[in-house]
């Protein structure tokens, strides 16, 4: 047993199960026959002289950003699948231990398969005559490494968030897309890549290679502390209300650098993480009981679908500040998106705990499909009666035509009527049951 597999044994079960004598003899003969075979191309006079550095990496890429992050994404599902998650909670293992275990031991195998084809990767460089240097090898090298801890990490908090309705395979399969995608960007940055390569980020020129590996690495951060935290709500630790919020300040500042021509996506990412936040966190009535009857608003308690709207309203707050200082040459209307999206982003979020106190089935999917039809059934109408003019009133919109009020207002109309009917709803559940000394 190794001082890694002493100090987290999740990695020595997984090695135990995923490095057996005969996994690891097929691995060897494996690579040395496709690393064989891309040799050949390469010194083939038809075949292009980088054809087997690109053939190593893209072995590489595959194994770890596609097989590698779909066992990440199915490695906590597949614990409460077979009933042993519940035992795993009984031992002494932080979710630090539990998580970093999962994220090096369930795509072991993977690792294993591309340090089996970084021979192959060199001997590319060799026989390029030139055409690749060591630089871009290390380089890549280093951004695969980075790029394949954001794959995984974003593959176990997945699988950490998955609800016990959705199996094993669904999961892996999320983990799957992930990776495609992981290995469209990497694939696409290590063919176009040249020595001039850089990146332009707060009106600096930066080195290609080394930023994309710092970004990758940060964001991989993020999101392994995010599987950490949603792990530990299951081993009972308490929570850190700061960690969204965290983030959010993380991503604004992050995308400031980027957005002086495209500024409209400041919006986008922080929207897709706080809805996805807050559909994979399917607290119930416990939950609530527990933070309404605490002494403080903003502890460690707050449900995530709460927690998760405050900090977009903060973020939106700022990205507005900048877009009005930094982000718009324009001087339009640009300004007013975050504020609209974060007022209907707070009505889809009283809307879905509002289907989750009235136990509606699969409140989730039943959200989504709401919000969907609720933003596009009215703009087809609408552009059908050529009056796109009222597109505001039933999307986030901002139009040059009317003024601030006036935009903003039939959202902030919509987020304050579901959140009217929600604290009726949780007084008449909770406030009215504790006074009554029964459960909601």
């Amino acid at each position: 047993m190794t001082p890694l597999s002493e100090r987290f044994p999740e990695i020595g079960r997984y090695a135990a199960s995923e490095l057996s004598r005969m996994r690891v003899i097929a691995a060897v003969a494996t690579t040395v026959l496709i690393g064989a075979c891309f040799l050949s191309m390469a010194c083939s006079p038809l075949g292009s002289k980088d054809e087997l550095f690109k053939g190593a990496i893209l072995v590489q890429a595959l194994v770890v950003l596609v097989y590698g992050t779909a066992r990440a994404a199915g490695a906590v599902r597949a614990e409460r699948q077979e009933k042993t998650w519940d035992m795993q909670r009984l031992t002494p293992l932080s979710s630090f231990e539990i998580a970093f275990g999962k994220c090096i031991g369930a795509p072991l195998f993977s690792y294993f398969l591309a340090i089996l084809m970084l021979p192959w990767a060199i001997v590319g460089v060799f026989v390029s005559n030139g055409a690749v240097s060591f630089t871009t090898l290390l380089g890549s090298q280093a951004f695969l490494a980075a790029l394949t801890f954001l794959a995984v990490s974003s593959g176990l908090l997945v699988s950490s968030h998955t609800i016990e309705r959705v199996s094993k395979p669904i999961a892996e399969v999320l983990g799957l897309f992930l990776g495609i995608f992981a290995i469209t960007v990497f694939m696409g940055v290590v063919t176009t890549h040249s020595a001039r390569s850089h990146v332009v980020y707060f009106d600096h020129d930066w080195s290609e290679f080394p930023w994309l590996t710092t970004s990758a690495l940060l964001f991989g951060l993020w999101a392994f502390m995010g599987a950490n935290w949603r792990i530990g709500r299951d081993l009972l630790e308490g929570g850190r209300i700061w960690r969204l919020p965290a983030f959010m300040a993380f991503l604004l500042l992050f995308q400031a650098g980027l957005l002086e021509e495209n500024y409209h996506a400041i919006t986008l990412a922080a929207l897709v993480l706080v809805y996805a936040a807050a559909l994979l966190n399917p607290e119930g009535h416990e939950q609530w009981r527990k933070w309404l009857s605490g002494k403080r608003f903003l502890s460690n308690d707050i449900p995530v679908a709460v927690a998760t709207s405050l900090s977009y309203v903060l973020y939106a707050a700022f990205s507005t500040e900048f877009l009005l200082l930094y982000w718009n040459p324009q001087n339009n209307a640009d300004w007013r998106m975050p504020l609209l999206l974060s007022l209907f982003l707070v009505r889809d979020c009283a809307i879905l705990q509002g289907f989750r106190f009235f136990k509606i089935r699969y409140p989730e999917a039943i959200t989504m499909i709401f919000s969907g039809l609720s933003y596009a059934l009215p703009i087809m109408v609408l552009k059908s009666l050529d009056a796109d003019r009222f597109i505001y009133i039933f999307a986030p919109y901002p139009d040059d035509d009317v003024g601030v009020i006036r935009n903003i207002l039939p959202s902030l109309l919509q987020a304050l009527a579901m959140l009217s009917i929600l604290l009726l709803v949780i007084r008449k559940r909770f406030w009215a049951a504790a006074s009554a000394g029964c459960k909601p």
